[in-house]
């Protein structure tokens, strides 16, 4: 782990000191175009590197893969997506014999996330590019379970309930996960710094506000002695206010 922030460290430092001969040269004008810095049609993508965790992660709050698509050499627009799947399924069958057994816990998950957004980025230096800008993201969560258990037939819409044991035919009233639907608008603000051509690092902090509304189960139970567990609940939560990314952003251009 220090072993990484050093390497970038001193990158960084020899990167500046390399800039600082170069500018001084007389033969090089100061506004000379940066060859470092994404043209306008430049498609850019990053991860994000934690050297104090040691791990990599997707970029941003979502766990998305993120793009950015430069339309002009200070414009670029943005875009995150994130899909998954779980699949989870447990089955127990004995159908012969005096004493048959069935069990079956079968769950379900979709989450699926799309993030839109635009950068005005400003002249910095050759290496290094500033920018702000505001992104809007939107995510669903769909959930359900099919229970089996003798007789007893659950079916959820929305989440996933514990079962205590495969020897009851009640599955435990407790929620272990809950599907939803969340949006948020956020005003970003970060730099770009360029190691080589094609290559940077940098980081990002964004100001704004996330609203997630959870999903009420819907329980349908029959055959057995299964109790319905229907809930009549609203789950909402809101956050505003800023938020520094998680890691150091290390990305590439194609």
């Amino acid at each position: 782990m220090k072993n990484t922030l050093l390497f970038f460290l001193s990158v960084f430092l020899f990167t500046v000191n390399a800039d600082a001969q170069t500018d001084s040269k007389p033969n090089v004008p100061s506004n000379e175009k940066s060859d470092f810095k994404p043209a306008a049609k430049s498609v850019l993508t990053e991860l994000n590197v934690n050297p104090f965790k040691g791990d990599i992660n997707l970029n941003n709050s979502l766990n998305q893969i993120k793009l950015r698509y430069f339309t002009t050499e200070n414009v670029a627009l943005r875009l995150g997506f994130n899909v998954s799947n779980i699949n989870k399924l447990d089955d127990f069958n004995v159908p012969y014999g005096t004493n048959p057994q069935r069990y079956k816990d079968e769950r379900k998950s979709t989450t699926l996330g799309l993030n839109l957004g635009v950068e005005r980025h400003f002249i910095g230096s050759k290496r290094v590019s500033p920018y702000i800008g505001a992104d809007f993201s939107i995510e669903n969560k769909s959930s359900t379970q099919e229970l089996i258990n003798g007789q007893s037939n659950v079916n959820v819409k929305n989440g996933w309930f514990n079962n205590t044991s495969q020897n009851t035919n009640n599955p435990s009233p407790m929620l272990t996960e809950q599907a939803y639907t969340s949006f948020g608008v956020n005003i970003v603000s970060g730099f770009d710094f360029y190691i080589v051509k094609n290559f940077f690092f940098g980081y990002e902090f964004n100001l704004g506000f996330k609203s997630t509304k959870f999903k009420t189960p819907e329980v349908t139970v029959s055959g057995g002695s299964g109790n319905n567990l229907n809930q009549d609940q609203q789950s909402t939560t809101f956050s505003f206010g800023p938020k520094l990314m998680n890691g150091i952003r290390v990305g590439y251009m194609f």
